[in-house]
């Protein structure tokens, strides 16, 4: 019984390196479920990243405070303060 499960596994574990070097590649085959190809996505992916937003500071990013009193002020210690409630 073992051994069905192991063997889905790695048809499992194939099936998603297939899809990671097909969008790696940029291959001109359709992604599963959809009208777009990998190169399609790989396309707009380089775009995005290409874009400058990602390489920008926060502060740079177009988020505008809230000028609420109560406001979470993400600069610093208000953050931290966040994430440690989690």
């Amino acid at each position: 019984m073992w051994f069905s499960e192991c063997g889905a596994i790695v048809r499992s574990l194939d099936d998603a390196s297939d899809h990671i070097l097909s969008f790696l590649d940029g291959r001109d085959t359709l992604v599963a479920g959809t009208t777009s190809t990998y190169k399609q996505l790989r396309d707009t992916l380089d775009v995005i990243v290409g874009c400058g937003y990602f390489t920008q500071p926060l502060s740079d990013r177009g988020h505008h405070k809230n000028n609420d009193s109560d406001a979470l002020d993400t600069s610093g210690e208000d953050l931290q303060s966040m994430w440690n409630v989690y």
